[in-house]
């Protein structure tokens, strides 16, 4: 009994965090902050149509036609085994179409199709309501700031 009550007095001696410390915290400011942004993108665009990351990567593909899955996954900053299910999603939706390489008949290539070129056009026109939603509040100095600042921060995550 003594251990467990020399246990017990150590942690009340400890100062725990409030939850206003933790809700002060860059971990969970950013993740509200993307949950946020999910909501504002599934409210503009629907949950069916296409998610962010396919987005993301569908306008990697056509932005530059014939990626490898590993170019496309680097450009887009996910992995290679999350980018390989995008792209498979992606390529069911019939939104990207793979093509064996003219030069190298071991390397398969991706491609917007025309209708993935259509998706990214008809989504890049509605996030900007999205963009709307997530900076209402904020004037044009505190969002370029913010975006400035995530931006640094996604850079310096690729670095390592």
């Amino acid at each position: 009994m003594a251990a467990g009550k020399n246990a017990a007095d150590s942690l009340d001696a400890m100062t725990l965090p409030g939850l206003k410390e933790v809700r002060q915290s860059p971990g969970y400011l950013i993740r509200r902050a993307h949950q946020q942004a999910t909501a504002a993108y599934v409210a503009e665009l629907g949950s069916g149509q296409i998610t962010g990351v396919q987005f993301v990567a569908l306008v990697a593909v056509a932005e530059e036609g014939g990626l490898s899955g590993t170019v496309v996954a680097d450009r887009i900053g996910y992995d290679k085994m999350t980018t390989s299910h995008v792209l498979r999603r992606l390529e069911r939706k019939a939104l990207i179409e793979r093509r064996t390489s003219l030069t190298d008949r071991r390397e398969t290539l991706i491609f917007a199709t025309p209708a993935g070129r259509e998706i990214v056009a008809e989504v890049n026109e509605r996030l900007g309501a999205v963009s709307e939603k997530l900076f209402r509040g904020l004037d044009p100095v505190e969002a370029t700031t913010l975006l400035t600042i995530l931006s640094k921060m996604e850079t310096l995550a690729r670095r390592g």
